[in-house]
C-alpha cells in the first residue's frame, strides 16, 4: 500500500510537472512572436538557430535537446573515420545540423577546403535557413551552398504536401494538400554540378519524413563513387506513406551498408543487420528512429554503462 501511494503520489507529480512547463512553453511561444514577429536566433546544444516562432517545430531547437545532443555525440565519434571534404544536408530544415557542422569545420585548420550544400524546400523553412548561415559565411566556412530544392530521384518539378505533419513532404499522403512546386535535384546531379575533381564526400544528413529513397535511387552514381557516411531517419510510417515497403527498403539497406541503430533515449548505437528488422520495427511503432550507415566498421567511445559518450 505504502508503495502504490508513493507512485501514486510520484505520478500525480509529474503530470502537474508536464502541465506547467506546457503552459510555460505557450507563454514563452506568445513572447517570442510578440517580441520577435520576423523570427530571432535562440541556442539549441550550443549550436545557435534563426527560427519562425510562428512555425511549432522551433520548438525542437529551444534550450536543451537530448536527441540532437546524441546526434552530435554520434558525429563526434565518427569525425575521425570521415575521409571526404563535403558535407551535405538534405531536409535542412532551419539549419541545426548545417550550423553545427559549420561549428566543426571552425576548429579545423584548413576549413576553406570544406564545402557544406543545405537542400531546404519549403520556403518558410528555407528563409530560417538563410539566417541561421548567414553567421558562418563570412568568418567560418565560405562554401556553404544552400538550395531551396528537394531531393529527388531525377530532376525536375516536385509538389509539395501539407498536412498534419510539422513539415511540408514531396509525396501525397491521406488528408494532404498541395501547397506549392520547387525544383526536384537527385544526387548524382548535385556531385556533377557542385563538385570539384579533387572533392570528396564525406557525410549526407537525411531527413525527409519518408522520401529517403529518393537519395539512393538517384543517387547510385554518386553513391558508389564516393563511400560516404549516411545519417538518416528510418519511419516505417512515413515509409509506407511515401509508397515504400520498409522491410524491403531496410534489406536494400543492410545489403550495401553496415548499418547502425541510433538509440538517443538509451543513448546506444547498435549495429543490426537483415534479420534485425522485426525488432526494430517493433520499437518503433509508428514513431521515429535514426540510422547511421558507414561503408566499414567504425568505433565508438563507450563508457562504463555502454552508453555513447
Amino acid at each position: 500500500q505504502e508503495v502504490y501511494g508513493f507512485l501514486k503520489g510520484y505520478r500525480s507529480i509529474v503530470k502537474l510537472v508536464r502541465s506547467f512547463r506546457s503552459v510555460w512553453r505557450d507563454i514563452r511561444t506568445q513572447y517570442f512572436r510578440l517580441r520577435y514577429p520576423d523570427g530571432g536566433y535562440i541556442s539549441c546544444n550550443g549550436v545557435r538557430v534563426f527560427c519562425d516562432f510562428n512555425k511549432p517545430a522551433y520548438e525542437w531547437y529551444d534550450g536543451y535537446s537530448p536527441n540532437l545532443k546524441f546526434e552530435q555525440k554520434v558525429l563526434d565519434n565518427i569525425w575521425k573515420h570521415l575521409s571526404g571534404n563535403v558535407f551535405i544536408d538534405i531536409g535542412a530544415h532551419f539549419g541545426f545540423f548545417t550550423a553545427h557542422i559549420c561549428d566543426r569545420l571552425q576548429g579545423t585548420s584548413e576549413f576553406t577546403r570544406y564545402t557544406v550544400i543545405a537542400l531546404e524546400p519549403d520556403k518558410q523553412n528555407y528563409e530560417c535557413l538563410k539566417r541561421t548561415v548567414d553567421q558562418y559565411r563570412k568568418d567560418v566556412c565560405e562554401n556553404v551552398i544552400l538550395l531551396p530544392h528537394a531531393i529527388a530521384e531525377s530532376d525536375g518539378t516536385i509538389a509539395l504536401y501539407a498536412s498534419n505533419a510539422d513539415c511540408l513532404h514531396s509525396y501525397e499522403g491521406e488528408s494532404s494538400d498541395s501547397e506549392y512546386s520547387v525544383e526536384g535535384v537527385s544526387l548524382n546531379s548535385l556531385v556533377d554540378n557542385y563538385f570539384t575533381a579533387d572533392d570528396e564526400l564525406a557525410l549526407i544528413k537525411i531527413d525527409v519524413d519518408g522520401a529517403e529513397p529518393h537519395l539512393f535511387s538517384g543517387g547510385k552514381k554518386a553513391l558508389q563513387k564516393h563511400n560516404s557516411f549516411i545519417l538518416m531517419e528510418f519511419a516505417p510510417v512515413h515509409l509506407r506513406d511515401f509508397g515504400t515497403d520498409p522491410e524491403t527498403f531496410y534489406q536494400e539497406l543492410c545489403s550495401e551498408y553496415i548499418v547502425y541503430w541510433l538509440l538517443w533515449k538509451d543513448r546506444e548505437v547498435r549495429r543490426v543487420e537483415s534479420d534485425d528488422y522485426e525488432r526494430i520495427s517493433q520499437r518503433i511503432g509508428t514513431g521515429v528512429t535514426d540510422f547511421l550507415l558507414t561503408p566499414n566498421p567504425v568505433s565508438f567511445s563507450i563508457d562504463s554503462e555502454g552508453k555513447v559518450r
